[in-house]
């Protein structure tokens, strides 16, 4: 059972914390203040037996929650019997306003039990399942014509809402009235049935759609909703949504800046490589402007807020996924084209069998039978299960015509940093330009100075160093000068390790260099080392491809992708080694946003038939996603424009995503293609055997109304091998 508690104050050094179970309780609380004064980084303890209150002082930083309550919990005789604890922090979310026109799940359910009876009541039974009345309102008031009437209300609602869209005639209206005749006839299943099946599809799509909003949430809700705000030089751990323009947060290393502002006070290092495209960290000090979503690398500041609130990343992803619904695919407005233009060629049909056969009823069938409805229905429950299932794999797209896009994209553009790489360096070459040192050596040293930095080089020389077991000597009075370089104490001599500005600063002597080694140390990917203000040497580094994009390059070529191009803002010298660990049809370095974009227009001007895809993550990717046909936005560490303008977003997997992202627009494409055949191919034979008395009319709507859950169920199936899938996996592990 868990333990009651209250968080009354909680600052960057101090934490304040409740338990009704410690008041009037001196023994007790003398326990819990020896056992509290066990957690790291905890300088002193103050417990109240007047309030049961537990102040902890943790000048370093502060403490986790959990772990107090967890150490109070073990404190012999503390009675754990709280009530449940807060819901966690949820953001706010938009209210949804959007009409309904479906019964609910539970009327579905049994209504669907009550139409099987009746069907097998028909089938098996020699009296008919509604037994035969003589005046309308006999009819009227039978169960089935109940029945009916509840499930076409809501039908009848979306047909009224169409028609003063339109103002044009739809299957809704020529249903209801279908409804009316088929009473009055006595032949009242044929349009519960009808009615029945509008209801299901419109049901499923609507928690196809919450599934996936709900997709969202759920993925986005892991992620840090606090900030530490500062006021009256005081620190207060607040959450994001509650900041306003003006508020002064404080940022140190590894966090995420939670608004766009300007730094007030300190200096950083940080990672903007989500908005600008660099891979390289930048430096940042009093007076720069920092965005939201961007990574403190180094140092401390704070910040006065300029944007919050509907500018997140958490904001823009679910207003997309939100306003995805509305934005219906091609072919789902070709089917609703069909299902319109049909109208006039149903009721003539109808109109030839009754003249043909005299038989009102097998007319009504026949106009049922025509009704081309299931297309519809099948296309919007293939998409909406298509952008259920990428929901999933945290891929979010905004619309069902994306999906279809993904289907038949041929032509494929990457952008390189954060796209087919990752924001992490690895050492290539280790160059040495005083012959009386070893390239092991000159790792070691600059290993050594920096092993207490979170700089993505300093990673990648550790990791370097760590992979060919050299051992890291003992450093004093490290020190690292954010932007520029790192400096320690080695063996009784100064290490600098740092770029070429600051060498020259420090003195550093011996840059008498040849051409090719000016060219390779001037670049900002690599790091020079001197000892005792001699240059010894430098560490050349380059961005690590993500994982499998070989594979998924390839994958992409077997899916039709036959033409992958390269553009990135990158100079040669950033993408010299990138041709030699995969095989692109076009590269092109140095490219401005706007070129990006006059690229994919000219081919798209030459090639007008291709269908061609942008792949990127930044802001600068933002004017070729408007000139490409269709947009891929990474978003994990992606910018939140690029998030906002794109039209597909990868939370997370990189091109390996991609590859995956049209592998499901092709299945798409291919489970509604089945759906067709599968409908148009039953009901085609239904109507001809109808059509000429071959079949009796119950029998017609029978097959029609099959034809129909079939094409449906077949369109759900990208959902259905989703979740085997997952269920074998499961079982492998």
């Amino acid at each position: 059972m868990s333990l009651h508690y209250k968080l009354r104050h909680r600052i960057f050094s101090r934490t304040r914390v409740q338990f009704p179970q410690l008041r009037d309780q001196k023994p007790l609380c003398a326990a819990v203040q020896l056992r509290l004064r066990q957690l790291p980084g905890v300088s002193d303890v103050v417990v109240r037996p007047g309030t049961g209150s537990i102040i902890l002082s943790h000048p370093e930083g502060p403490v986790a929650i959990e772990e107090v309550v967890a150490l109070v919990a073990k404190t012999p005789n503390v009675i754990a019997s709280s009530p449940p604890p807060p819901p966690p922090f949820r953001p706010p979310q938009r209210r949804d306003t959007e009409k309904i026109y479906h019964a609910s799940g539970w009327t579905l359910l049994l209504t669907g039990g009550y139409l099987l009876y009746l069907f097998a009541k028909n089938l098996l039974a020699r009296a008919p399942a509604v037994s035969a009345a003589t005046t309308f309102t006999a009819h009227i008031f039978t169960v089935p014509a109940v029945v009916a009437s509840v499930l076409a209300a809501p039908v009848v609602r979306q047909a009224v809402a169409n028609w003063r869209r339109h103002r044009t005639l739809d299957m809704g209206m020529i249903s209801t009235g279908l409804l009316v005749v088929s009473m009055a006839m006595g032949n009242v299943v044929a349009a519960l049935t009808v009615f029945w099946l509008f209801n299901l599809s419109s049901w499923l799509e609507n928690r196809i759609r919450i599934h996936t909003r709900q997709a969202v949430r759920d993925m986005l809700a892991g992620r840090s909703r606090n900030a530490w705000l500062l006021v009256d030089a005081v620190e207060t751990e607040v959450p994001v949504t509650s900041l306003q323009p003006g508020a002064v947060v404080v940022v140190r290393r590894g966090d995420v800046f939670p608004v766009d502002g300007v730094i007030v006070e300190g200096a950083a290092l940080v990672n903007e490589s989500s908005m600008t495209g660099e891979p390289l960290p930048v430096p940042r000090d009093k007076g720069s402007r920092v965005l939201a979503g961007t990574v403190l690398e180094e140092g401390e500041v704070q910040v006065r807020a300029e944007k919050t609130g509907e500018q997140t990343r958490l904001a823009a992803i679910i207003r997309c996924i939100e306003e995805a619904e509305n934005d219906s695919g091609q072919l789902q407005r070709i089917s609703e084209r069909f299902s319109r233009t049909m109208v006039p060629v149903s009721l003539l049909i109808a109109g030839l069998v009754f003249v043909y056969s005299g038989s009102l009823v097998q007319a009504m069938v026949v106009l049922i039978i025509s009704c081309p409805c299931v297309l519809r229905l099948a296309t919007s429950v293939a998409v909406s299960s298509a952008m259920t299932v990428a929901a999933t794999d945290s891929v979010f797209i905004k619309g069902g015509r994306y999906v279809e896009l993904a289907g038949r994209t041929n032509v494929l553009v990457l952008d390189k940093t954060g796209t087919i790489t990752e924001t992490a360096s690895e050492v290539t070459e280790v160059v040495v330009f005083d012959r009386r040192f070893k390239e092991q050596t000159l790792l070691q040293l600059a290993a050594s100075a920096q092993k207490y930095w979170a700089h993505p080089l300093s990673r990648a020389v550790l990791a370097k160093a760590e992979q060919e077991n050299i051992p890291l000597l003992s450093a004093r009075n490290a020190d690292l000068l954010v932007g520029q370089g790192v400096c320690a104490e080695i063996g009784g001599q100064e290490v600098l390790v740092g770029n070429h500005a600051f060498m020259k600063a420090r003195g550093v002597r011996g840059f008498a260099l040849d051409s090719a080694e000016k060219e390779i140390s001037w670049r900002n990917d690599c790091l020079l080392v001197a000892r005792g203000q001699r240059l010894l040497g430098l560490l050349q580094t380059r961005s690590r491809l993500r994982d499998q994009v070989n594979v998924s390059l390839q994958r992409m070529r077997a899916l039709g992708i036959h033409h992958i191009v390269l553009l990135t803002g990158d100079g040669e010298a950033g993408i010299a080694d990138l041709g030699e660990q995969f095989t692109v049809d076009e590269v092109h370095w140095t490219q401005t946003p706007e070129q990006k974009a006059a690229w994919i227009k000219q081919w798209k001007g030459e090639h007008p038939e291709d269908v061609v895809a942008m792949v990127g993550d930044g802001i600068n990717d933002a004017p070729a996603f408007a000139a490409a046909d269709l947009s891929f936005a990474i978003g994990e560490g992606g910018s939140d424009v690029a998030v906002e303008y794109c039209d597909i977003v990868l939370q997370r997997g990189g091109v390996t995503q991609v590859a995956a992202t049209f592998e499901l627009g092709r299945d798409s494409l291919q489970v509604i293609t089945e759906s067709y055949a599968l409908a148009l191919g039953m009901n085609s034979l239904a109507l001809f055997l109808t059509s000429l008395g071959m079949i009796p009319a119950v029998a017609g709507a029978i097959i029609h109304n099959a034809a129909t859950v079939a094409a449906v169920v077949n369109a759900t199936k990208l959902r259905r091998q989703r979740g085997r899938q997952e269920s074998l996996e499961q079982d492998e592990l």
